[in-house]
């Protein structure tokens, strides 16, 4: 997993940017505006050394120590439990597949799942420190101040907890939808322009997303003996899930998906879970088999071309050692 990602050479929509950054040093100067002290350290390590793949490399390898130590903590060193998470994380599209793509925001939401761990284990003080990390790594982050007052009350969320959350995400998001088309930065129009690629595209998540969160409200509300952490886990993937169809669907702006997949990385250590309560039906398993491997087909169709974008694609795919 991490040799796949850090070998690649020229794979991912932000691979010729950052290559470009470490190799030129008018780029390098360019870029410290932009980026915070702990990149703008990166890029002039690895332009010192005259390796500029190292600018994707050491991100990317952070990127995934970071979330195995996130899923030892939570599955307490359990090697299957922590298998099973893995998996999810490299199949579901929008997690490893992106890391090669969005390689500040990657980091960030690996860093997130592991303060979101740190929380549900009463480590508050780490948590906040590795929050205020974590907004270097990129601002954005900020939003995991949600988790605070979600994990640390243990006890689980009925019906009507979910809806008003539902709902007063939407309102926030809305809010935000409002302020990025006040504010109309370009940086944030581009990020709507890689999930705009192609007709439909939304409307065909929203029809997969949502039966996914059908079969998870079924989890929930079958699994009545779940513990309050799997539970407030589970509660925040269908809440995650339901904003990004509200995103495709609403009018909402496309920048805003970015923001919940803070909360959506937690279908690692749900899924796998969920399908024990169903051991005894042979049914919903290849359903759910069928869902992810069709979500997996359509946003890779999207993404593989790169569509004018001036960005890499994933395919084909390349290495660094043929192309050094």
């Amino acid at each position: 997993m991490i040799a796949f990602s850090v070998l690649r050479y020229d794979v991912g929509w932000d691979y010729i940017s950052y290559y470009e950054i470490c190799r030129d040093s008018v780029q390098l100067g360019m870029a410290e505006d932009r980026y915070s002290f702990v990149w703008n350290a990166l890029f002039n390590f690895a332009y010192t050394q005259e390796i500029p793949h190292l600018g994707i490399a050491i991100p990317a390898v952070f990127t995934y120590l970071i979330l195995y130590v996130a899923l030892r903590i939570y599955f307490e060193k359990n090697k299957l439990q922590i298998s099973d998470a893995l998996l999810v994380y490299c199949f579901w599209p929008f997690f490893y597949l992106s890391t090669f793509s969005t390689i500040r925001q990657n980091l960030a939401i690996s860093i997130a799942l592991l303060i979101v761990v740190l929380i549900q284990n009463r480590k508050i003080i780490p948590a906040i420190l590795l929050l205020i990390v974590n907004y270097y790594i990129h601002p954005s982050s900020v939003i995991v101040l949600l988790y605070f007052p979600v994990c640390i009350v243990q006890r689980r969320m009925n019906s009507i907890t979910i809806i008003l959350s539902i709902l007063g995400l939407t309102l926030c998001l809305k809010s935000l939808d409002l302020i990025i088309g006040i504010i109309d930065i370009p940086e944030l129009n581009m990020y709507g322009e890689y999930l705009n690629m192609s007709d439909g595209f939304g409307s065909k998540l929203s029809v997969l997303l949502g039966m996914l969160v059908i079969f998870l409200l079924m989890t929930y509300y079958r699994g009545k003996e779940m513990s309050v952490r799997y539970s407030q886990s589970i509660v925040i993937v269908i809440i995650a899930f339901t904003m990004n169809i509200l995103i495709y669907n609403i009018g909402l702006s496309d920048v805003i998906t970015r923001i919940v997949s803070y909360f959506s990385i937690l279908l690692i250590v749900v899924l796998y879970p969920a399908l024990k309560i169903y051991k005894s039906e042979k049914l919903l398993r290849p359903i759910l088999t069928c869902l992810l491997v069709a979500l997996f087909f359509i946003y890779l169709n999207i993404t593989t071309n790169a569509h004018g974008l001036s960005s890499s694609t994933y395919v084909p795919y390349q290495t660094i050692l043929e192309n050094y």
